[in-house]
């Protein structure tokens, strides 16, 4: 399974190095409040970025720039951020690092934070691996700070800190309606960017907002119907009489449906990959045995593949990708048998890995996807099996 997934990441990588990259308008502000109109890289960054990648027209080379250096950045009008010195709560709400201490455990950091809401009272955002979001506000000339939501352990069960909503209500509230409603407020990114966008407007200020291009997930169904091409060559360790049997290679059809659920950042670059699709292959051999007989094989199955997609993104609208997969077999029907052996060897390949790599345009795709070697004994410890196959797949959009 690892070299499934070196392969995959290798070919991601290539693939994304030939890939036409996203540049977009946007401006960053240097330590001297200068502002830098130039093309930003937009990674559509699910966690906070500490640096970004950039080109000044006319030219074409690519810079880096980082927190250390830049005040702010954004591309468009969709992504801003800001760079604040802040007190920041380090503490996890995972259960197993939980602990009895109802207080934030803050740490004072300088971070890129994501403008959500911009108006008389801001609203702001951080995000980084093993940290949930982090929610900050500012009101006028007051500086940036975290609003606290924090999970701990109480007695035997566990306790939630929600004093964001006192924040809220001493400092970003307009009327009695609004003060009632902030002490059921949840602690979400959608609740929280209306409630700015209902205060400001109370105020009379129309505020900003940002919103980057990908603001949800994305569900799509898919036909997939294709060739498989399979080799199969099977042997009994402890019996030579059946000999080394290799089938003649065969090329069956496929077919199945798939779903896809594209992730909410990095502008849609990965998905999660299901399917379910029929294959199968059958094949005769003649072995010239007078101790065995003829050969014969059969197989069919429901393939269950799960996994993951990284798409390349080429304009107009194409895309390449790569793609690895948990494969699990159901088959049905299936055994290796002798003309003269009145024992019937049933066949199953359970669960096996492979990668892929094809090209989307619109509702059509193509791919080609290589399967892993799959033991197709498994209640036979006798045989042996050497059984691999390559599928060529078409797909059509259905929503």
């Amino acid at each position: 399974m690892k070299d499934i997934f070196v392969i995959f990441t290798l070919t991601a990588a290539c693939l994304d190095a030939f890939a036409q990259i996203d540049f977009e308008k946007g401006y960053f502000i240097d330590n001297d409040g200068n502002r830098i109109d130039c093309l930003i890289k937009n990674r559509d960054w699910k966690n906070s970025p500490a640096q970004f990648e950039y080109i000044i027209p006319p030219g074409n080379e690519r810079k880096l720039a980082d927190i250390s250096a830049v005040k702010e950045f954004a591309i468009g009008t969709s992504i801003k951020y800001v760079r604040e010195a802040v007190r920041i709560d380090r503490s996890q709400n995972s259960i197993d690092r939980l602990t009895s201490s109802r207080d934030p455990e803050w740490e004072n950091k300088q971070l890129f934070l994501k403008v959500m809401i911009e108006g008389h009272a801001s609203l702001y955002s951080y995000q980084e691996e093993e940290l949930e979001v982090r929610f900050f506000y500012k009101t006028g000339d007051s500086g940036v700070e975290q609003l606290i939501h924090r999970k701990y352990l109480k007695g035997d069960g566990i306790a939630t800190n929600n004093d964001f909503r006192q924040q809220l209500w001493a400092a970003v509230n307009c009327d009695d309606e609004a003060r009632k409603a902030v002490f059921s407020l949840p602690y979400n990114r959608s609740s929280l960017v209306k409630y700015f966008k209902d205060y400001n407007e109370c105020k009379g200020t129309i505020p900003v907002a940002y919103k980057s291009e990908q603001a949800g997930s994305t569900f799509n169904l898919r036909i997939i119907p294709g060739l498989d091409y399979t080799t199969l060559t099977v042997w009994n360790f402890r019996n030579s009489a059946y000999g080394v049997q290799t089938f003649d290679a065969s090329l069956s059809f496929r077919g199945g449906l798939q779903g896809e659920f594209v992730l909410p950042f990095n502008k849609g670059k990965w998905a999660i990959i299901a399917e379910a699709s029929y294959q199968g292959f059958s094949c005769v051999k003649k072995t010239y045995s007078v101790v065995t007989g003829d050969a014969e094989v059969k197989y069919q199955a429901i393939e269950t593949p799960v996994g993951v997609r990284y798409y390349m993104f080429l304009r107009p609208r194409g895309r390449i990708f790569a793609d690895v997969f948990a494969v699990t077999d159901f088959a049905y029907n299936s055994y290796l048998r002798f003309e003269n052996d009145p024992y019937v060897k049933s066949l199953n390949a359970g669960i096996g890995i492979a990668g892929g790599i094809g090209f989307d345009y619109k509702k059509f795709s193509s791919s080609f996807r290589f399967y892993a070697n799959r033991y197709l004994f498994p209640n036979n410890s006798n045989w042996l099996s050497d059984y691999n196959r390559v599928s060529f797949i078409v797909g059509y959009k259905i929503f």
